[in-house]
């Protein structure tokens, strides 16, 4: 913990999901849009927020998450498709590196909990001019996750 004058936020979505309007023909559904194919998605972000990003933080755990999320081939190209692919393992290797320069030891991660953007019902906010900007269904979805490192 860096004490109360410091905090870093590494914000990014989960897995951005579906077959359906993700810009051309672009699928991003490896494992089906029918409800057996959202849960088996959603296991996996579980299985990659469990294996890289909870407990205590290593380098090994930060490279595991960019061999879930990106090509072993090609670093421009999803393997799964986390928009953080980038933010979450330098952000990660920046944080837990300054927490062992300062306190001798590195981060541990708690999570907080998982969603997605089919979860709840939407939510009409028509006071601001805001309007949908994306589909929510089994065809197209984004999955939100909170850790707090300590």
């Amino acid at each position: 913990m860096y004490g109360k004058d410091v905090a870093i936020v590494i914000s990014n979505d989960a897995v951005h999901y579906g077959d359906l309007e993700w810009g051309g023909s672009t699928t991003m559904a490896p494992m089906g849009t029918d409800e057996a194919g959202t849960e088996k998605a959603r296991q996996m972000d579980l299985e990659i927020i469990n294996k890289c990003l909870t407990n205590e933080l290593t380098a090994d755990k930060i490279k595991l998450f960019t061999e879930y999320t990106v090509q072993k081939d090609n670093y421009k190209e999803y393997k799964w498709v986390w928009c953080g692919r980038y933010s979450v393992p330098f952000g990660l290797s920046f944080a837990n590196k300054l927490n062992v320069l300062e306190n001798n030891e590195p981060l541990s991660g708690t999570f907080l909990g998982y969603q997605t953007s089919i979860d709840h019902p939407l939510i009409e906010v028509e006071d601001i001019d805001m309007t949908v900007t994306a589909l929510s269904t089994n065809r197209h979805w984004v999955a939100y996750t909170s850790i707090v490192y300590q």
